[in-house]
């Protein structure tokens, strides 16, 4: 079976959900127009933001992925 990039943003976007770190449960991924996955949303630390990545990295078998989290 072969895995959309469609369900590769819902994997994402539930490992996301369900994260150990709290401030991650806000992120929200989407696909971009190229195919890409971008992780949105608001963290408070750079250590978080780049959490989001590395989760969000582990879950979709190789796609690109864009870190437009904001850090503030």
């Amino acid at each position: 079976m072969t895995t959309t990039v469609s369900n590769l943003c819902e994997r994402a976007n539930s490992a996301l959900a369900t994260s150990n770190l709290y401030s991650l449960r806000n992120l929200r991924v989407e696909l971009t127009s190229d195919d890409s996955l971008m992780i949105t949303g608001l963290v408070s630390t750079f250590y978080q933001k780049q959490q989001a990545q590395e989760i969000v990295r582990a879950t979709v078998d190789g796609q690109p992925v864009i870190n437009a989290v904001e850090v503030r």
